[in-house]
């Protein structure tokens, strides 16, 4: 059987993106074209994410710590339990430095400030771990 060069032609990792911000989501979403990143759903706070993930089942979960209903930080344990294949990647407008434990329930984290170059690369970083 013929196997593929993933850096010749990279496997499409599905994404939910979960953050407050509409105007990030689409931003994100836009920017991802073409990158083999799809993004399969977007959330506005963590209960609607809990929900999509549960539903969707996606490769990664793009997370804001910092929403309204249900933020990040605590969605994170619900989202392992009901999406428990899911890598998430907490992003964050707030210095990574300064979040501590949620760290502990993250695979990567990011800065909103982040080029948009580092954060393709850690989404497909984390897609490819061992699940």
């Amino acid at each position: 059987m013929k196997t593929v060069d993933p850096e010749v032609q990279p496997a499409t990792v599905r994404l939910l993106i979960i953050d407050d911000a509409q105007a990030i989501r689409e931003a994100l979403t836009d920017s991802l074209i073409g990158t083999g990143i799809e993004v399969v759903g977007q959330a506005g706070n963590g209960l609607e994410g809990v929900e999509l993930a549960t539903e969707l089942q996606p490769d990664v979960i793009l997370l804001d710590l910092r929403m309204p209903v249900l933020d990040g930080v605590a969605a994170m344990p619900l989202l392992r339990w009901n999406s428990p294949g899911s890598r998430i990647v907490a992003y964050t407008a707030v210095d990574v430095e300064l979040i501590g434990r949620p760290a502990e329930w993250a695979d990567g984290m990011l800065t909103k400030s982040a080029p948009i170059e580092r954060i393709i690369g850690l989404i497909r970083e984390v897609a490819a771990r061992p699940r």
